[in-house]
């Protein structure tokens, strides 16, 4: 067998696990079909307890993306892509909500704790090469402290490429009614940018709503260039999507089969728009160009 360049390889691999699935019965034949856009999927914590995903399923889903040779990429570099006009082909934004929020909500389930995301989640993330967009809480958080989350601990997830991005000041579970007055969510808003932009040095350009309560969107707007809902719609494909970038959950996709057809069609299938290389830190890993 002649000797495959790791595109080539990728796009060989991908062909033939697509093919088994449709052999099995398992896929319809519009699995095969390209698909354009940018996914987004959106992940909280994979602790044991009451959580979307076990540590194992994550891992799966990683090495599902990796092996269908996908790349992560910040806001800012999918948005510099539809402004020039281009859609890259096998890029992919994951991001993960909650970090740092300090509240115990009934649905604590989506608060992921700092051990959660040391034990579980960067290890894996960084296993595949992967980085994620965090949707940082800021309200609560100090800037030392060695047995949680602190300022010092996402500085140093930033410089090592990780996209930091709003997720509210407080994630007020009266969003979720829309019972929070208007300068209530304003606060929510403009205060969490401000602290990212005091603690790590830009403001972020990322908003992740919490709850997905979609209210006062012009404020928002405002003050962030991408919106991150909680609907999933397929993926982003042009710059319009910014203010509503839908996300796909992965606990609808638990099975490795239903993901790799999820997501399969996204991948490395074809030719699509260039994309810039962003840049690198000593560390060889992708430096957030924010």
């Amino acid at each position: 067998m002649p000797k495959m360049t790791r595109k080539e390889f990728i796009k060989f691999t991908t062909a033939v696990a697509l093919e088994l699935l449709l052999r099995n019965g398992e896929a319809s034949a519009q699995v095969i079909e390209k698909k354009s856009g940018i996914p987004v999927i959106m992940y909280h914590n994979v602790t044991p307890k009451d959580s979307e995903l076990t540590p194992e399923q994550f891992e799966m889903q990683m090495r599902v993306l990796n092996s269908l040779g996908f790349k992560t990429i910040t806001s800012q570099e999918a948005t510099n892509c539809l402004q020039r006009g281009e859609l890259p082909r096998g890029r992919i934004i994951l991001t993960i909500d909650d970090i740092a929020n300090p509240q115990n909500y009934s649905i604590d389930r989506l608060t992921p704790t700092y051990q959660d995301w040391n034990k579980h989640m960067r290890p894996t993330l960084e296993k595949y090469g992967f980085t994620a967009t965090l949707g940082v809480v800021t309200g609560n958080i100090p800037e030392r402290n060695n047995n949680g989350w602190s300022w010092e601990e996402i500085r140093k997830l930033y410089r090592q490429g990780y996209e930091i991005a709003s997720h509210s000041k407080t994630h007020d579970i009266r969003m979720n009614k829309g019972e929070l007055p208007k300068e209530g969510f304003l606060r929510e808003f403009q205060e969490s940018s401000d602290e990212i932009k005091q603690k790590c040095g830009t403001a972020p350009i990322a908003y992740i709503w919490p709850f997905g309560a979609i209210y006062h969107e012009r404020d928002a707007k405002g003050i962030y260039n991408v919106l991150y809902t909680v609907w999933e719609k397929g993926a982003l494909i042009i710059k319009e999507q910014l203010i509503s970038v839908p996300r796909y959950h992965p606990d609808l996709h638990k099975q490795e089969d239903d993901f790799t057809r999820t997501f399969g069609p996204y991948a490395e299938l074809g030719t699509g728009g260039p994309i810039e290389k962003p840049p690198q830190n000593k560390f060889g890993r992708i430096r957030n160009p924010l």
